[in-house]
């Protein structure tokens, strides 16, 4: 049972990346957010979820039946949120760039324009610990434990922005200031959602224990 709501968690993830990146390629902003006048997904976090719905499934193959292309997948994954999200996050914190970032993301373009604007900050923290997770699911098989432990993690990341969003408490998703970066609600709601999901592999059992 677990499996199967791994996978569908996988594929609303996924879903929900490929609408937020279509709306930023065809200029539909309705599409990049929930609610009217809120703020967006990025293009660069929609980019990382995708990969990560990705990354999701295949934890969930690898743990449930020692998927020989989890093997092959997993370390991409990792390496690609590593790459993408750690670019972003050293020219966040050191207010410069690195090159990467100038791939997937135009920092002078107008609101609504291609690829403009930053992730927040714990945006990138929990892709670099679910990059993390794609590792351990991988090489250590007692591992699984500390899967559910970040799965916890991730998921409270994403519900204090959520209930920041419901209470009308910017410090909660993330706006500790005018020049903060937000969390938006879409985003908390996928970090809840992937956090499950993790969660849930943890708790599976390989198909040879059941």
């Amino acid at each position: 049972m677990n499996r199967k709501i791994v996978t569908i968690l996988s594929l609303i993830i996924g879903g929900e990346a490929c609408i937020v990146m279509a709306g930023w390629i065809f200029h539909i902003h309705p599409l990049t957010h929930f609610l009217a006048n809120e703020i967006n997904m990025k293009f660069p976090t929609a980019i990382l979820f995708l990969i990560s719905a990705v990354g999701l499934y295949f934890i969930g193959k690898e743990r449930y039946e020692d998927n020989e292309w989890a093997h092959l997948i997993l370390p991409g994954v990792s390496l690609v949120i590593f790459l993408l999200s750690s670019a972003l996050l050293a020219a966040g914190i050191f207010n410069t760039t690195t090159g990467i970032e100038s791939i997937y993301l135009e920092t002078g373009a107008p609101p609504f324009d291609w690829g403009s604007g930053w992730p927040s900050l714990p945006t990138l923290i929990n892709f670099i610990l679910f990059g993390i997770v794609s590792l351990i699911a991988l090489f250590f098989d007692t591992g699984f434990t500390k899967v559910h432990f970040f799965g916890y993690v991730i998921s409270i990341v994403g519900l204090l922005a959520i209930l920041g969003y419901l209470l009308r408490v910017p410090a909660l998703y993330y706006q500790f200031n005018a020049t903060a970066i937000p969390m938006a609600s879409n985003t908390s709601l996928l970090f809840v959602l992937l956090g499950i999901g993790l969660v849930l592999i943890g708790k599976m059992k390989r198909l040879h224990e059941v």
